[in-house]
């Protein structure tokens, strides 16, 4: 076996085939209303970087969806580890 790197999704296309039935129909790539419901009643998210994951939690609606692309988190003072944002800064 030839020893390869994948850099991009066409280089993942050639092992894995696309989504269908049940897979594809999960797949979204807008904050519909569904989602939006969710998020605002939740007390509970994960952030999550390429190198780290990190819990949050406030009372239910400290997750502001602004719109169908955008999801805003006002970070409190409790807040101590800043390798989340030290991350997404870099990217």
């Amino acid at each position: 076996m030839q020893n390869s790197t994948i850099t991009d999704v066409a280089g993942l296309r050639k092992l894995y085939a696309e989504p269908t039935g049940a897979v594809a129909k999960k797949l979204q790539t807008k904050l519909d209303e569904h989602y939006r419901r969710f998020i605002s009643a939740s007390p509970f998210l994960v952030l999550g970087t390429s190198g780290d994951v990190s819990p949050r939690g406030n009372h239910p609606g400290f997750v502001q969806v602004l719109d169908e692309n955008t999801a805003y988190c006002r970070t409190g003072a409790a807040i101590t580890s800043l390798i989340p944002f030290k991350i997404l800064l870099k990217t």
